[in-house]
């Protein structure tokens, strides 16, 4: 994996987004969750074909909160700390984490 994008942004803005940074990594693949705008945004690539063969449906089978925690046991040398500002995305009130290496110093 090379790169994970968030941001809130409106629908055409997060399609060309996918197309950019899919040609900008030269993605062999390109994952998006089956759920919500996923669904939709996936239908319309495959149909525009800009990166269709690339295009790869994750349908997730647990809430967020267990695939987060179920990757964090598995990298022993993370670490969670807190850190308002790091994930903006996530709504308010939400508890924001960010993941430091634990030999990084941070």
């Amino acid at each position: 994996m090379l790169d994970v994008f968030r941001q809130t942004m409106n629908y055409g803005d997060l399609k060309r987004r996918v197309i950019h940074m899919a040609r900008l990594w030269g993605a062999d693949r390109v994952i998006i969750e089956n759920a919500a705008s996923g669904i939709m945004l996936l239908r319309e690539l495959r149909q525009e074909r800009a990166i269709a063969g690339k295009l790869r449906s994750f349908v997730p089978k647990v809430d967020k909160e267990l695939r987060f925690e179920t990757q964090i046991a598995r990298r022993p040398m993370m670490r969670i700390r807190v850190v308002p500002s790091a994930l903006p995305h996530i709504p308010s009130g939400r508890a924001r984490t960010a993941m430091t290496r634990a030999d990084s110093g941070s």
